[in-house]
This record gives C-alpha cells, sequence and structure tokens, in this order.
C-alpha cells in the first residue's frame, strides 16, 4: 500500500503529543485500514510545530576586514601665535589602521514565524574594535627667525561598532515533524553606531570624541538542522553594507619642532592644532559563522 513505500524511520523526537497523533492518525487514514470511526482529521502537516513561533539565535561570527582613510591633504596652526605666524600651513597626512578584534559572539536575533515560510526578525550584532592612529609630518618657516621647522604630528583613537537591525527571513520548505533541515534567505537594515574614544598615552595629541549613526543593511544565507523540535544548529554567510564619514576633525596638542640638518637643533614647543581631511571608515563585505537556534 502507499505506507509501504515510506521511509519507516519517521523522525518525531521531540514532537508535541498534538503532533505526533496528527501524524498517526494521517498515516493510519492512509493505510488499508482506513481513518478510525470518529478519528478527526488532522490539521495538516507541521500544525501544531509552528507553536511556539519565537526562535532566539544566539551565534560567533567572522566579521568583514574594516578598512579606513583619510581623504585628502591636513593642515596645522599655531592658535597662541599673532598675525601670520598662526599658519595655518599644510601638512600630508596618512593613516595607520590596526584591526583589535576580526572574530566576535554574535549577532543575537529574535524571529517570529508569521507565516510557515515566512519570519519577522530583530538582530543585534556588536560588530568588533580597531585602532585609527592618523600621523604626518609638519613643516613651516617661521617668520620670527627665518628658520625652517620640522615636527611629528600623531594621534590616537580606540572605535567601536555595533547595529541593531530589523527584516524579514523566508524559508522556501516548510518545516514540519518529517523535516529536520531549515534552509532561509534574509534581508534586514537598521541603526549602526560608530563610538570612538581618544587614548592619549604617550600620543602628543587627541582626537574628538567620535559618534556617528548610519543606516545598515544586509543580506544572508543560513542552514539550520533541529536536533529536535526546540534546538538546532546552523551556519550562515552574509553580505553587510556599512560606512561611515567623519568631516572637521581637529586635534589639539603640543607641538615640538627642530631645525632639520643641524648639528645641536634648538627646539621649539608650540601648541598646535591639526585638522584632519575627511575620515572615511568601511565595515561593510563578506561574514560567516556558527549558531545555535532555541524556539521559544
Amino acid at each position: 500500500g502507499t505506507v509501504a513505500g515510506l521511509d519507516r524511520r519517521i523522525p518525531l523526537a521531540g514532537r508535541s503529543e498534538e503532533t505526533v497523533a496528527a501524524y498517526l492518525n494521517k498515516l493510519q487514514a492512509r493505510s488499508s485500514e482506513g481513518r478510525p470511526p470518529g478519528a478527526a482529521a488532522p490539521a495538516g502537516p507541521g500544525a501544531s510545530d509552528r507553536r511556539p513561533r519565537f526562535r532566539l539565535n544566539l551565534s560567533v561570527s567572522r566579521l568583514p576586514r574594516q578598512k579606513a582613510g583619510l581623504e585628502g591633504t591636513g593642515a596645522f596652526m599655531f592658535p597662541d601665535e599673532p598675525g601670520p605666524e598662526a599658519g595655518p600651513y599644510a601638512m600630508d597626512t596618512a593613516l595607520y589602521h590596526i584591526i583589535v578584534e576580526d572574530a566576535v559572539g554574535g549577532p543575537v536575533g529574535l524571529s517570529y514565524e508569521w507565516a510557515p515560510h515566512w519570519a519577522a526578525e530583530i538582530e543585534y550584532a556588536y560588530l568588533g574594535r580597531s585602532s585609527i592612529v592618523p600621523f604626518g609630518e609638519m613643516a613651516f618657516t617661521s617668520g620670527t627667525d627665518g628658520l625652517g621647522y620640522a615636527g611629528e604630528f600623531y594621534a590616537q583613537c580606540r572605535t567601536r561598532l555595533s547595529a541593531l537591525m530589523a527584516g524579514v527571513t523566508f524559508r522556501p520548505l516548510a518545516l514540519d515533524a518529517f523535516e529536520r533541515h531549515a534552509f532561509e534567505l534574509g534581508a534586514a537594515v537598521g541603526p549602526a553606531f560608530f563610538r570612538g574614544t581618544s587614548e592619549g598615552s604617550g600620543a602628543p595629541f587627541s582626537l574628538p570624541e567620535l559618534r556617528k549613526t548610519v543606516l545598515c543593511g544586509r543580506v544572508r544565507a543560513s542552514y539550520d538542522y533541529y536536533l529536535s523540535a526546540h534546538f538546532s544548529v546552523g551556519a550562515f554567510v552574509g553580505y553587510r553594507l556599512l560606512e561611515a564619514r567623519f568631516i572637521g576633525l581637529e586635534c589639539p596638542g603640543l607641538g615640538t619642532f627642530q631645525v632639520p640638518g643641524l648639528e645641536d637643533p634648538p627646539t621649539l614647543e608650540r601648541p598646535t592644532t591639526v585638522s584632519l581631511p575627511a575620515l572615511g571608515i568601511d565595515a561593510g563585505g563578506v561574514y560567516w559563522g556558527l549558531r545555535i537556534g532555541f524556539r521559544i
């Protein structure tokens, strides 16, 4: 009969009593014995398996490699000096970008399945830390003594990045009592938060605090294997779009200058303000990770 052609091992471990009864009722109705007298037709595969509909996802992920750079030429000036001596003077700048974390715990997501193939999701993602070190060489000719002076500029800032997004996921195959494998495609958007604080230890100049909220978006594909009706393990890969740009950054400090080429050069110290060109940070790219899920 029909039952003879089916796999005799049906994975019902961890399913509710109502789900087990519904599938046994369905199998018996297809057999030669027919459905027991008075037995109601089952509500449909997985009807009670869609309860509960909430799922909590916990994950670890490999982040895209952040990129940062300065866009253009900077300048410096002496705010306490009178007249033309105060500047400004042009200077070339560059940037060291040191990645502190490239693998983190997260994101953490909570989804609600409103239909067999669709779910809404909210997700918090901690996106790691990095150090930004702008540097450059300051050079000018003093109108006071006619000598040419040169000095170094550098500052250091530690950045932290996170995002809060909401979106939808689509599951091509509805999950039911006979199916342990789940594939999902999802997209989400939301605000991302850049935070940066100056690390003044040993640096002659200090960067202002960096604070910016920008729009972030991501797409993701994932696979989950359900060990039971309420617990799954899986993997995912995605692509994130996330960029920020900071303009008008001024770094105050005490500039130290000497006359190049002299055996015993005089030293000149002055309060100095460095104006940086636009700072761009790109934290987008491909990311991937592992996750576990709890239906609650």
